[in-house]
């Protein structure tokens, strides 16, 4: 049972309009109830209070209460006027007629609440009780819908104020979005941009050691794959729209709100990854020759060499050579002019090996070439057009020059370290022969 104890404790915040008919008892009894009851006596003047209400307060009374018997205009008639202004407003009717035909009319405009006069203590104390919890509730939902228009709206502020791409997303459709993404793809509003992108991962370009849509099982989202990878870089490459340009970044997601909702934050890491690819080119590659260096080749040849692979023999061989009486060409020339035979040397190479073939510069004037799947005379034929080809050449300021060739071929059990030795050695003996010749071992 309600009594007034529970019913105050609900309503006794509550700003009332009650427009009754010189109704003293109702009137009384119902300011036990409110914080404010202001009071009107007729239709026109109960109106002219509500509105006075709004512009003072910019908001609406809480709860009006309205006798069906007033003057100039019934109660269910101003109420219709009433709900044209506020269509949430909560109204409860009174009346000293139990009329069937009022009541329909009273339901139909969703009505609060009625109250049959005279009006009972418990009669009220129920109504009441049950419609203010009504507009507590509605007010605790208005706030939160409130607080989170604008906890939304700072989030799009502090999204905006990002160089990172920001999207709030449910894995399928993009919520909301920062300025950034509009402006790498080229858009001026969110909406033009799900138009032409049903999703930002259709815009994730297929690439290897990048996540694109190709790596996902069916059915399964690509928030979620990348959410489930957090304890990876998860990278992705997408095109500017306005510089047609691939760019590289870093992505995060993190649930929003709900597990329904995810946050993803696309970090440009263009250049970093430019200057990694840069980084991890020059400690792999001779800065003068652009060719392979030596710090390359157990990276190259790891697979050929371990113990747990069966090579076939004579799969695979090593040539190395050098450029006969180099010292002396320095000398005569100078660095620069030696650093220009090198360069030039490592092109005519380059030329006429494939595409697959492993060409390094071992050091100095030194230089490696690793040819698969040959015989001993298909290494020594390679190795004389080669040699050839070097002599034919013409070269600034020296002119003709020679090299100097070392040839070997895998054997079983060999580790690297001797297969070096040995055509080190071969190369060795080809210039205490005279130079400019092949020596096989």
């Amino acid at each position: 049972m309600i009594d007034f104890k529970i019913a105050h404790a609900h309503s006794k915040d509550l700003h009332v309009l009650y427009i009754r008919d010189a109704d003293k008892d109702t009137e009384i009894k119902l300011k036990e109830y409110f914080a404010t009851l202001d009071l009107a006596e007729d239709a026109l003047s109960g109106m002219e209070k509500y509105k006075e209400y709004y512009n003072k307060h910019q908001c609406f009374y809480e709860l009006v209460i309205c006798d069906i018997e007033i003057p100039t205009l019934n109660g269910i008639e101003l109420s219709k006027k009433i709900l044209e202004l506020n269509s949430d407003q909560m109204i409860i009717m009174s009346s000293i007629y139990n009329n069937p035909v009022h009541l329909c009319e009273l339901i139909n405009l969703g009505i609060a609440g009625f109250l049959l006069k005279p009006i009972e203590t418990q009669q009220l104390n129920n109504i009441l009780y049950r419609v203010s919890k009504m507009i507590i509730n509605r007010k605790a939902e208005l706030e939160h819908h409130t607080y989170e228009k604008k906890e939304k709206q700072f989030l799009l502020e502090v999204m905006d104020l990002q160089d990172n791409i920001i999207i709030i997303t449910d894995g399928l459709q993009i919520e909301s979005a920062n300025q950034s993404l509009l402006d790498f793809f080229n858009f001026k509003t969110l909406e033009e941009f799900k138009k032409a992108h049903k999703c930002i991962c259709f815009a994730f370009i297929h690439s290897k050691g990048y996540f694109h849509l190709g790596l996902l099982q069916k059915d399964e989202l690509w928030i979620e794959y990348i959410l489930n990878q957090q304890n990876q870089d998860t990278m992705v490459l997408m095109k500017n729209a306005k510089t047609q340009k691939t760019e590289s970044f870093k992505v995060s997601v993190n649930y929003f709100s709900s597990k329904k909702r995810y946050i993803a934050t696309f970090s440009n890491i263009t250049n970093i990854a430019l200057k990694n690819k840069i980084d991890k080119h020059n400690a792999t590659h001779d800065n003068l020759t652009g060719i392979y260096n030596r710090h390359k080749l157990n990276d190259l040849l790891q697979s050929h060499f371990s113990p747990m692979r069966e090579v076939e023999v004579q799969s695979f061989a090593f040539i190395m050579f050098d450029i006969d009486h180099f010292k002396k060409i320095n000398d005569t020339y100078g660095h620069l002019v030696g650093d220009r035979v090198l360069k030039q040397l490592a092109r005519t190479i380059q030329e006429n090996v494939r595409g697959n073939d492993i060409f390094i510069r071992w050091g100095g004037d030194e230089f490696i070439l690793v040819i698969e799947k040959v015989t001993t005379e298909q290494a020594i034929k390679v190795t004389k057009h080669l040699c050839h080809t070097i002599e034919q050449e013409t070269y600034d300021k020296v002119g003709q020059l020679t090299c100097s060739f070392g040839v070997s071929l895998y054997r079983n059990g060999d580790t690297l370290s001797q297969m070096i030795s040995r055509v080190d050695k071969a190369m060795y003996d080809a210039k205490n022969n005279g130079r400019n010749q092949i020596r096989y071992v």
